[in-house]
């Protein structure tokens, strides 16, 4: 039996070498449409640690290796226009100092180093990737509606969840979908009581941390999508969508969604330049974010000063308290992985209770890799946003610019949340923010109008 599935697993995964190894940018179709059901088959193999690096292996690896492939016969897989010189420089200087760091003698072994380096540095590849992979507005189309059209899925599962857990019982609703793995999947059945209570929701994903990231991402192409799409029917259901995913968002039992969710749409209108439509929509979004509150029988004035103490402690534990303990404690770096989540399972006598980590990317960056370091993913973060401002302000077509708008507020946002945590390091966040990031700095060489073909 064991031979037999062997066989067949190889087969599979033989298969999907092969299509993608053939034709690289099926390898992007087909990653898109894993990512929102990888939880699934985690979950379904669960406790086995492997199914965490199934997309990693069936499709991360193939795509890269056959983009590179691609460049090599080709050599301008990417036409005559290239990803800016002084981003791809951090981004090598970035691949060094990991690499540099991942020899420090701090690390207590070569695993926590090889898990610090793949969370570093496997998928800032998506940049160029995403960059290559559109090639003119119908491209991006197409794109955004198999995003928008899958994430019904994941997101309605999530909605559904929260409301079977208000009527029947968090727990008892978690065990029964995800068995043994609900304790892992939802952070051993954590919530928050305001009034009502905000419950961990991992819907199709393996933790439900992965969901909210998710949620959070697929506002980027609902809105896109709502915005240039020239069929009726994709505009209408983009909108909807967009709709669900701040719902779902809410719901996903984040908090910092209540304050990170309604900024991406304010920053997202703020790039628009819409001023009228965007305090119009806004005041939309307050008025359904007030109706999940008020349906859920949430304390609206125990909520607020929930929100509020929320945004000091984030401020004043996670950001400046988070940077200055990186700075006394390890100002030179104490190596890569020291300070990356997935690390912890690499350290011998591991306890989950026991494992400190500073929650906040840019304390990691200087815990891990020194100063140094720090300004690398500062520079990094702020080229690829500024260089995305830049051409934003000379972009004419107002399609183009809608979709400058939703990419710039995306990636504007996750660099603001990574003050407090590090979403950019997990699933699926991980790979939507470096092909985000590739796609907007394509834009301004398809500030032109779609051919009309969708």
């Amino acid at each position: 039996m064991e031979i037999l599935v062997f066989a067949v697993s190889l087969i599979i995964i033989l298969t999907i070498w092969l299509v993608i190894i053939n034709k690289w940018r099926k390898g992007v179709y087909l990653l898109i449409c894993y990512i929102p059901f990888a939880g699934i088959v985690t979950l379904a193999l669960h406790p086995s640690p492997f199914p965490t690096i199934f997309k990693d292996i069936l499709f991360i690896i193939p795509l890269y290796a056959a983009f590179f492939l691609c460049g090599l016969r080709k050599k301008h897989v990417i036409t005559d226009s290239h990803v800016p010189r002084h981003i791809v420089l951090f981004i090598y200087a970035l691949f060094v100092l990991v690499l540099i760091q991942s020899l420090n003698s701090s690390i207590p072994n070569w695993l926590v180093a090889f898990i610090g380096i793949k969370v570093w540095l496997f998928y800032l590849p998506m940049l160029f990737i995403g960059f290559a992979f559109i090639r003119n507005i119908d491209e991006l189309v197409l794109l955004s509606r198999m995003m928008v059209i899958i994430a019904f899925i994941p997101c309605l599962i999530g909605i559904g969840e929260f409301v079977a857990s208000s009527i029947l019982g968090y727990k008892l609703v978690m065990t029964t979908i995800y068995g043994d793995a609900a304790k892992a999947a939802t952070q051993n059945f954590q919530i928050y009581d305001v009034n009502a209570v905000l419950y961990r929701i991992p819907s199709t994903f393996s933790y439900w941390l992965q969901y909210s990231g998710y949620t959070m991402s697929m506002i980027i192409p609902a809105y896109i999508l709502w915005q240039i799409d020239r069929n009726r029917m994709w505009r209408t259901l983009a909108k909807i969508l967009f709709g669900i995913t701040v719902v779902a968002s809410l719901l996903s039992g984040a908090k910092a969604n209540f304050i990170f969710i309604p900024l991406l749409v304010v920053t997202i209108f703020a790039f628009e330049g819409n001023i009228k439509r965007g305090l119009i929509f806004t005041m939309g979004i307050l008025v359904l974010f007030a109706g999940v509150l008020l349906i859920g029988d949430f304390n609206l004035v125990t909520f607020s000063e929930l929100m509020i103490r929320l945004f000091v402690r984030y401020y004043n534990e996670l950001f400046i308290g988070g940077i200055s303990e990186a700075l006394q404690n390890a100002p030179w770096g104490m190596g890569t992985g020291m300070n990356t989540g997935p690390a912890r399972h690499a350290f011998e006598n591991y306890d989950y209770e026991s494992f400190g980590v500073i929650e906040n990317y840019y304390a990691k960056a200087i815990y891990e890799l020194g100063l140094i370091g720090l300004v690398l993913v500062l520079g990094l973060f702020l080229s690829v946003i500024g260089q995305g401002i830049i051409q934003h302000i000379k972009i004419k077509n107002r399609e183009v610019k809608s979709c400058s708008a939703a990419l710039l507020g995306f990636l504007t946002v996750v660099a603001a949340t990574s003050l407090k945590g590090w979403q950019i390091d997990i699933d699926p966040i991980n790979v939507y923010f470096w092909l985000f990031a590739g796609i907007l700095l394509k834009l301004k060489y398809l500030d032109f109008p779609q051919s009309g073909k969708y």
